[in-house]
């Protein structure tokens, strides 16, 4: 009896081994979304020339140039007219140095020629000025000389700026070993031609821009203390000096008791009056 129960053992074990095994289930494991792939556009390097470098100023320059051109021809045809034809017939051709000019005023500039400009236009404002003194017979013959020597000069402060950006070495002029007359300023007391004469306003209440050399203009502008600009002529009794500054539009009158100038003021020319 003993044999016969350990014979069934023994089977029982035998066949508990030969069942299949349990089946276990794996966990489900979800990956991390890896997304769509997106195309990133970098920007290509900026082909856009340096208008301000000097391999291409010449190019910048051309169209300021062409504008200057226009200006020169019609101031040419005014000088031959002045002293050969009525007055009125300069109505005509002043009228084309001014549209000149509101165009040269409409340019956009980058910066590096930012003095060219200020230079320019302030050479077409002194042309128009005396051709206008000359059409309304208001200014004599020393103040119509005055103001074409200014012209003259503004015309050299014009052509060494362009030389400057161009890179070219403006030629010196011929001088003279003279002993210079008594009287004539020192080459220290005359102002250079490479910078323009400058007024500060001393006065603490600053000063106006008036239209004219007189009080009896309207003031257009009012320049505070410590206010800087630059000096284009004065007037005949020397009490009043012709400004231009980027805090008004145009030029302005103001009187000289009330600002201080890096020249003598002899040494502006006489600019041409307006009328009040």
């Amino acid at each position: 009896m003993t044999k016969t129960k350990f014979t069934l053992l023994v089977l029982t074990l035998l066949l508990s081994a030969c069942a299949s095994p349990e089946e276990t289930t794996e966990p489900d494991v979800t990956l991390p979304s890896l997304g769509t792939p997106v195309m990133v556009n970098t920007p290509a390097p900026s082909s856009t020339p340096d208008v301000c470098a000097a391999e291409n100023m010449a190019d910048t320059l051309q169209p300021y140039l062409l504008l200057m051109q226009r200006f020169d021809d019609a101031a040419n045809l005014v000088s031959n007219l002045i002293f050969n034809t009525p007055r009125e017939v300069l109505v005509g051709p002043i009228e084309d140095l001014q549209e000149v000019r509101r165009d040269a005023q409409a340019e956009t500039v980058p910066d590096c020629l930012a003095d060219l400009q200020l230079v320019r236009i302030t050479y077409m404002n002194q042309v128009i000025d005396v051709s206008l003194a000359f059409l309304n017979g208001n200014a004599t013959d020393e103040q119509l000389n005055a103001g074409l020597e200014g012209s003259r000069q503004l015309r050299q402060l014009y052509d060494q700026e362009l030389a400057r950006l161009l890179g070219i070495t403006p030629e010196a002029q011929p001088t003279q070993a003279e002993t210079p007359a008594e009287g004539t300023p020192s080459p220290e007391a005359v102002s250079t031609a490479a910078d323009f004469p400058q007024i500060i306003v001393t006065s603490p209440d600053g000063v106006n821009v008036r239209t004219g050399p007189s009080g009896n203009f309207p003031f257009t502008a009012i320049l505070q203390q410590g206010s800087t600009a630059t000096a284009l002529g004065r007037s005949e009794d020397r009490q009043w000096i012709l400004i231009e500054s980027p805090d008004f539009e145009g030029q302005g009158w103001v009187f000289a008791a009330l600002v201080e100038l890096n020249i003598s003021i002899d040494e502006l020319f006489i600019a041409p009056t307006p009328t009040p």
